[in-house]
């Protein structure tokens, strides 16, 4: 199978673009990470835990009294004087 010339020159810059992330990759792997990255993946990781404690609560509406240890008695006998 011939390429055509086209083909041939995208072939070759998708493959120099690859080798160009790959040494950029390197050079972050040996020197680690920027501290305005590694902000970012804690601030990150804190939007996610705070979505899946929403998502807790939410899907589990006793979560937030089951937090301070009160009791399911406790609760219904509260709803049960209103």
């Amino acid at each position: 199978m011939r390429l055509e010339a086209d083909e041939y020159v995208a072939k070759m810059q998708e493959a120099a673009g690859q080798v160009n992330y790959l040494k950029a990759k390197l050079v972050e792997l040996k020197h680690g990470s920027r501290p305005q990255e590694i902000a970012k993946a804690n601030a990150d990781l804190s939007e996610v835990q705070a979505q899946f404690e929403n998502a807790r609560v939410r899907d589990r509406p006793n979560a937030g009294i089951l937090a301070f240890n009160i009791s399911p008695r406790c609760v219904k006998s509260v709803y049960a004087r209103r």
